[in-house]
């Protein structure tokens, strides 16, 4: 992207293929204004100039003439002489060269040069995509995006789609494309299509563009369960009693509770965030296939697990307390493995 290109008669456009570098190189002579006049045409545009900020897009549509200013100091012009060489105009020579006749079609700036009143036989076209000037006006709002989990904002959308960007809200209208959106839940980002409407523009059948953005940077999955306070519900009291009812002799209940815990994990535990210890995050779906861990009823629009996956370690008596160590193995199809304790007292 950003790459650029002239167009120019034949007799320049056959010779744009240059012979191999001779061994003593020749600097071509000034051709005459005619020449210059004549057969000057925009090469390319000049090293290190950024000129998808040099130019805004509105002027070309608006009022092409606003950028000749701006073009001739970001393209660097050349003459091909009649002895088929390259004569690169310099400074003094730009003095006397004008832009005129700028016309622009969403990827290409066309226009003629005049250079002491002697317009150009030919026109120039330079690369200028109205997606990477887009583009560029949108960036991603790190410090909203890395303070959020990606899965909930993807289930979301377009659901706060305006946060995930720094962008001038005054210039420009956003909109979510429908059906655009992809996620990577192990590369923990996501993509999207939005439409552009720039209400710069004043014709507005030209006005309305579409990109695709993708966003990183969210935070983890392995920082979420970092942040997990995992608890007992009263359920899986009951289910402790009941096993030390059955085996009162026995310290290490782990055997009797594991295949209980695996099948109704959802019932026997509560999940908070530390961070937030008020904060209780919904269990929802009784088919593992449909469930769900989701902070949206609570103000987390950001927490949504899929499919998540609790194992029982260990249960283990210890005095009159039941010390259980389980396992986050897994959701979103992300491997977790974070082990938590949870002590259920005074079940002896």
């Amino acid at each position: 992207m950003g790459s650029c290109g002239s167009s120019r008669d034949e007799d320049i456009t056959a010779s744009t293929t240059q012979p191999s570098t001779p061994a003593t190189p020749t600097t071509p002579s000034k051709p005459s204004d005619e020449q210059i006049g004549r057969r000057t045409y925009a090469q390319e545009w000049k090293a290190g100039v950024d000129y998808l900020s040099a130019i805004d897009i509105a002027d070309l549509y608006n009022n092409p003439a606003n950028v000749s200013a701006a073009l001739k100091n970001s393209v660097t012009f050349a003459t091909l002489t009649t002895d088929q060489k390259y004569y690169t105009l310099k400074d003094e020579d730009l003095s006397y060269l004008t832009i005129e006749d700028i016309t622009y079609d969403e990827q290409y700036i066309s226009f003629y040069t005049k250079y002491k009143d002697i317009k150009s036989s030919t026109k120039s076209t330079l690369k200028f995509d109205a997606v990477d000037f887009y583009d560029r006006q949108f960036t991603t709002d790190n410090n909203y995006v890395s303070s959020k989990y990606m899965r909930g904002i993807y289930e979301n959308l377009p659901m706060g789609i305006g946060d995930l960007f720094n962008y001038d809200n005054q210039r420009y209208q956003i909109d979510f494309v429908p059906d655009s959106k992809n996620k990577s839940d192990n590369n923990n980002s996501l993509s999207l299509r939005i439409e552009i409407t720039d209400k710069k523009i004043s014709d507005r059948s030209k006005s309305t563009f579409r990109i695709e953005k993708e966003i990183n940077n969210f935070k983890t999955l392995r920082e979420l369960a970092d942040d997990l306070a995992i608890g007992h519900n009263f359920d899986f009291r009951k289910k402790v009693k009941d096993v030390i009812k059955l085996h009162p002799n026995k310290t290490d209940l782990t055997p009797y509770l594991k295949g209980p815990f695996y099948n109704y994990w959802y019932e026997y535990i509560s999940i908070s965030l530390k961070s937030k210890p008020s904060v209780i995050l919904s269990i929802d779906g009784q088919s593992s296939l449909y469930r769900t861990i989701s902070g949206q009823s609570v103000g987390y629009i950001d927490i949504y697990l899929t499919q998540p996956r609790f194992v029982l370690t260990s249960a283990v008596i210890d005095g009159r307390n039941l010390v259980a160590k389980v396992k986050f193995q897994d959701a979103n199809d992300v491997t977790i493995d974070k082990e938590y304790t949870i002590i259920v007292p005074n079940v002896k």
